[in-house]
């Protein structure tokens, strides 16, 4: 546990310095592709993801609508993008927080925020998974403070934002209310609990659930897919900056149903689910966090379950690679999935002060990942490559490794005395000693 009053500004500040190097690593304002999605509204009727671009279109269509319109989506663009930023630092801080802020905490929070997924985050701006998963967010906090109804509204509005939100931020929402009602009933039985949970979060899953229903019925069956797309193309080609054939390729992806999208895509997914760069890179921060979840749920209610649920919601997005194409982009979800997960675990099981060290051994593997994420290159969109040698990246990201290395040293210095041993031993007014039963007997010898 950090003891010092300043070393916790000190380490949350140069985890912060380390999230903005990470971001900054493949920072740019959004291309082409993302500036379409912002300048497709529901005026071409109910299309999927369009719900954002209806929102600001007062902005888009008026007066120059290419000056206009580009300025409005560069400020609205970034500008979740640093919402999105604070919020999952804000989630870091509470992890760190709920456990006690152990070194471990500090390890799991440091590979998060310097893990592909940041990158790929912040690559991607302009696009829509900044802002779902700043609803999913939200959305469980929401959830923990028994909000179930804003809860259940604000998933529904990501849904219609990005039809991702339904494999990215809707399990993570569930998997929070799901864990909040074990801890209240957990000791009625499996059967009970389960039939609670369905009882009080109906609302969550049934909300979702007709939204998502109605734009995968109604991208199927009922709209005229070429007449919407002619009109797309000829709306998008009145905005100068949208180039590269953007043009055409994104009023494609609005049209398209889903089935369609399994039709064209699915072939290609065990060679995508399979690619060993990305198993590599996402596996290894990936089962850290499962580790150190299951590590946190000791002694809970139903630790095998809560488990075997946030191990499935964490790869259920991979099953987008069944209908989509952007690998590297899909690949990275697990990671975010995981971290809310975990942050899911620290609200609702806190665990109390604790007094003894964590294992020096898992504090070295967390280490190590960590040093292992600075230095390697995520795969982006564009044939666009990452920023920063690995030279430069030492030098970059050198305040938190030397932050966490003075930490290290500290926590794990053999001349660290415990809380617990510093109340094994109690001086009373008379100048006597009382000993705890616990005092092993050769510190009670050192003491006399």
């Amino acid at each position: 546990m950090i003891r010092n009053k300043y070393s916790l500004p000190l380490i949350l500040g140069g985890l912060f310095w380390a999230f903005i190097i990470t971001v900054l690593r493949a920072f740019r304002w959004p291309n082409d592709w993302a500036e379409a999605h912002w300048l497709i509204s529901y005026e071409f009727g109910f299309i999927k993801r369009a719900l954002a671009g209806t929102l600001i279109s007062p902005f888009t269509n008026y007066g120059d609508i290419n000056s206009n319109a580009y300025l409005a989506i560069k400020i609205v663009s970034t500008s979740f993008l640093l919402f999105f930023c604070l919020a999952i630092f804000w989630v870091c801080f509470r992890i760190i927080k709920k456990f006690q802020f152990n070194i471990h905490s500090v390890l799991i929070s440091s590979i998060f925020l310097t893990c592909p997924y940041i990158v790929m985050s912040s690559h991607l701006n302009g696009y829509f998974d900044n802002i779902i998963i700043l609803i999913s967010v939200f959305a469980s906090a929401l959830v923990m403070r028994g909000k179930i109804w804003s809860s259940a509204i604000l998933l529904s509005i990501g849904i219609l934002i990005h039809e991702t939100t339904f494999l990215v931020g809707f399990p993570s929402v569930i998997f929070v209310a799901l864990i909040q009602q074990m801890r209240i009933s957990g000791v009625h039985g499996f059967l009970r609990m389960f039939v609670d949970f369905i009882y009080r979060y109906k609302l969550l899953f049934l909300m979702p659930l007709l939204i998502f229903a109605g734009i995968f019925i109604n991208q199927t069956l009922f709209i005229d897919a070429a007449m919407i797309r002619k009109e797309l193309v000829a709306h998008l080609s009145q905005f100068d900056f949208v180039q590269a054939r953007r043009n055409l390729y994104v009023p494609d992806a609005f049209t398209t149903s889903f089935i369609d999208y399994l039709t064209r895509q699915s072939p290609a997914f065990f060679n995508r689910i399979t690619a060993q760069i990305h198993v590599v890179h996402i596996g290894l921060p990936l089962l850290v966090i499962w580790g150190y979840c299951w590590h946190r749920l000791r002694g809970a209610a139903f630790r095998k379950t809560i488990f075997f649920v946030l191990v499935l919601i964490s790869v259920l997005p991979l099953s987008l690679h069944l209908i989509a194409w952007d690998t590297s982009r899909i690949w990275t979800y697990p990671l975010v999935v995981a971290m809310l997960g975990l942050w899911g675990i620290s609200e609702t099981f806190p665990v109390e002060e604790r007094t003894e060290r964590d294992s020096l051994f898992f504090s070295i593997i967390f280490l190590m990942v960590m040093m292992t994420q600075l230095f390697i290159f995520t795969p982006l969109m564009d044939g666009v490559r990452e920023q920063y040698a690995n030279e430069s990246r030492v030098l970059l990201y050198s305040p938190l490794l030397l932050l966490i290395a003075l930490f290290f040293s500290q926590y794990y210095s053999p001349n660290r005395v415990d809380r617990s041993e510093r109340s094994a031993v109690q001086i009373k007014p008379t100048g006597q000693h009382s000993y705890s039963i616990n005092q092993p007997a050769g510190d009670i010898n050192k003491i006399l």
